[in-house]
């Protein structure tokens, strides 16, 4: 857990509590928000991308992924690292077990408050299963682990409501956006980054919806900031 976020999360032995800082609001939503060497133009990131026809979920076990790593052993798995990073109101953290104590979220596919980190789901932009469907039914153990519990890809784990997740549910672009249309820009980049970063396909369906909103169409996300690496 970062040093900032442990710092303004401590919940001493004597139970007492302090009022929780703000969370640094550039990680909220989740993704990035300033260009620097590692992004791209959302026009740019779309030549990256690989079209192939989707796979099928033979052989498909959301377990091979291993969710949710603790990969740096701070006791906080990624899970609670990605409530910590996206809280708007920075959570109490109770220890042993990495208890979130308190904290707000906003849940950027919809807007829902949130004060309950029970509450809040995290949603893989690229879903499992999807990515199962697009090349990731080819890694080996280690890449799949890897993939499920990545908090080094901005806009990778997102913080969201129940209701959007499970509507959501495992669907491309071709099958949902977020209804929230302030993050439709953020959240194509996002889904745009992880494909590219993870070396994943879009099939035809998918490419022209993420087409859709580039220069050579409406032009709405065509100067987006696409974190690839």
């Amino acid at each position: 857990m970062g040093a900032a976020i442990l710092a303004a999360a401590v919940w001493t032995c004597s139970g007492s509590q302090e009022a929780p800082p703000e969370a640094d609001r550039s990680l909220v939503p989740a993704g990035p928000v300033t260009r620097d060497a590692g992004t791209v133009d959302y026009d740019q990131a779309l030549k990256r991308l690989t079209v192939a026809e989707a796979g099928t979920l033979d052989g498909y076990d959301r377990r091979a992924f291993r969710l949710y790593q603790d990969a740096d052993g701070d006791g906080c798995d990624a899970r609670k690292e990605a409530l910590l990073a996206q809280a708007i109101t920075v959570p109490q953290v109770r220890e042993p077990g990495c208890e979130l104590v308190g904290g707000v979220w906003v849940s950027p596919y919809d807007g829902v408050r949130l004060t309950d980190a029970r509450d809040v789901q995290i949603d893989h932009v690229v879903a499992l299963a999807e990515a199962w469907r697009s090349g990731a039914n080819s890694w080996k153990k280690d890449r799949l682990v890897a993939y499920g519990s990545d908090l080094d890809g901005p806009g990778h784990l997102v913080a969201v409501s129940r209701e959007a997740n499970r509507a959501k549910s495992a669907l491309d672009p071709a099958g949902w956006l977020p209804p929230d249309r302030t993050h439709l820009c953020r959240y194509l980049a996002d889904w745009v980054g992880t494909k590219t970063r993870w070396g994943l396909t879009v099939d035809e369906r998918e490419m022209r919806a993420l087409e859709a909103v580039s220069g050579r169409a409406s032009g709405e996300c065509a100067g987006e900031p696409v974190w690839v690496g």
